[in-house]
């Protein structure tokens, strides 16, 4: 086929515009080759690839897909993971904000992670400059698992300079990535890999923000995702803060007040006040399981309980109607629960 042939057929084919086409070129090599390349041979070199780099492959619809995840409708099929982190932590928080935190940022961020430290939480975040590897700094510091997200495939590090944490990531947890090595780095991957920052948390954490920017595209994934956001107030005339007064003020996030408020929102429980929950006597077994796994995950979706009884959605909700005719458990909104 004569390239100008190839050229012309790209440009007939229904879906496929012009950044998609560039993208078949340099995939295959030339426009002609397009049409003349076996897709298995492509697909066998990133399966080549996988192998060689030992990357664990996290499958849609399988037990080692992160369970928060299944509950989003646009999530990857497949997502790549490098090092060990559990998908399916009881209470994981995705921290974002600017990339370049004032002193005050620094320091509130700080607190945070060590307020989160007794609860054993999981930490995700974007890898990038500012809040996002302080957060993660702080988090291996006191020993806490850490996922960061990245924007590329597992076989790059970016920013470069972040090269120098990688020892201390892979130590506490692991990096994931949707994008393949041959998949092109470009500025529209930070967007897509927001949606995992958010998806794969039970909250979101908002901490210096300027009014528009990644962190607030996260933020929104989270809340698009009935998902808890919480955000860091600031001085009103203080450019960093504005994207977070903005959430707090159209109700799209909660006031962070102090470094406690995130867990005790969340009803988050250390080990030895988890000890102390008791399933009240005169309930039925199955509506013990249900109240009790309630109580240890106060908040909990309907979708996310169901999920973790590893039972249908009607049949918990028939549960949950029963216990709160019994004011053993209370609807709160966005279809979330907590015990009485």
């Amino acid at each position: 086929m004569h390239p100008l042939e190839a050229c012309l057929l790209l440009r007939k084919i229904p879906q496929i515009g012009a950044i998609r086409a560039q993208q078949l070129v340099v995939l295959c090599g030339s426009p002609q080759a397009v049409f003349s390349t076996d897709p298995t041979e492509l697909v066998a070199q990133e399966m080549a690839s996988i192998e060689e780099h030992g990357w664990r492959c996290l499958i849609w619809g399988t037990p080692d897909y992160p369970p928060l995840l299944t509950l989003c409708s646009d999530v990857p099929l497949l997502l790549l993971a490098r090092g060990e982190w559990p998908p399916n932590h009881p209470r994981i928080i995705s921290v974002v904000g600017t990339r370049r935190p004032t002193d005050y940022g620094k320091r509130m961020c700080q607190q945070l992670i060590e307020a989160l430290a007794p609860y054993n939480s999981l930490l995700v975040s974007g890898f990038a400059y500012g809040v996002d590897i302080l957060a993660q700094t702080y988090a291996a510091q006191l020993g806490l698992a850490t996922v960061d997200c990245m924007a590329q495939g597992l076989d790059r590090i970016y920013p470069a300079k972040h090269q120098k944490h990688l020892a201390a990531i892979l130590a506490h947890g692991g990096l994931v990535s949707e994008f393949l090595p041959s998949d092109p780095f470009e500025r529209t991957n930070f967007l897509r890999r927001n949606r995992i920052i958010a998806g794969l948390a039970h909250a979101t954490v908002v901490i210096e923000s300027g009014k528009w920017g990644g962190s607030m595209i996260t933020a929104g994934y989270a809340h698009q995702y009935n998902r808890e956001v919480f955000a860091l107030p600031g001085p009103m005339d203080a450019e960093k803060s504005q994207g977070c007064l903005h959430l707090i003020e159209q109700q799209l996030a909660q006031v962070i007040g102090r470094p406690e408020t995130i867990a005790h929102s969340l009803g988050w429980k250390t080990t030895a006040e988890k000890q102390s929950i008791k399933s009240p006597p005169a309930l039925r077994e199955d509506q013990k399981t249900v109240y009790t796994y309630v109580a240890q995950h106060p908040q909990v979706s309907l979708d996310a309980l169901a999920l973790g009884l590893k039972q249908s959605v009607s049949q918990t909700a028939a549960l949950l109607m029963e216990l709160e005719l019994l004011d053993c458990v209370q609807s709160l909104p966005g279809k979330r629960h907590r015990v009485c």
